[in-house]
């Protein structure tokens, strides 16, 4: 009997140290980029039209949709829905540009890229010199 208890305690005490090394280790991507939270993106969306993708980065509670043309080269280091990332957003629109609350889509390359989304979603389009397709550069 005290063998079945002491084997019962050794696999739990196993158990829950195994867990939380699971739960540190889907939390260490946020960890290590949180030191210059400014440029942090979480990736909770990623689409395609045609030959660009539309990424969807979350920081803080708004949404910003980040645009990019595909490419066809090897990539080792694709971007991955539910990680965070190091990005630097550029309106794709001029800086003064007053209007862009008056227009539904933008003309990205050939393609037509919807505006908005919900509530949420920056009324913009965004590209990013980090990316090259899905891949970080």
């Amino acid at each position: 009997m005290k063998l079945i208890s002491a084997v019962l305690i050794m696999a739990s005490i196993y158990s829950c140290s195994t867990s939380r090394n699971t739960i540190n280790q889907s939390f260490d991507n946020k960890d290590l980029i949180q030191k210059d939270s400014s440029n942090i993106f979480e990736i909770i969306g990623i689409d395609s039209i045609q030959n660009i993708y539309v990424i969807l980065a979350r920081r803080n509670e708004l949404v910003y949709k980040v645009v990019s043309f595909q490419d066809s080269s090897e990539c080792t280091n694709k971007i991955k829905k539910g990680n965070y990332y190091n990005l630097l957003l550029n309106s794709v629109f001029p800086e003064n540009y007053l209007s862009k609350d008056r227009i539904s889509s933008v003309r990205y390359g050939d393609v037509k890229v919807p505006l908005g989304g919900d509530k949420n979603v920056v009324w913009d389009l965004f590209s990013t010199p980090n990316l090259k397709g899905i891949c970080l550069n």
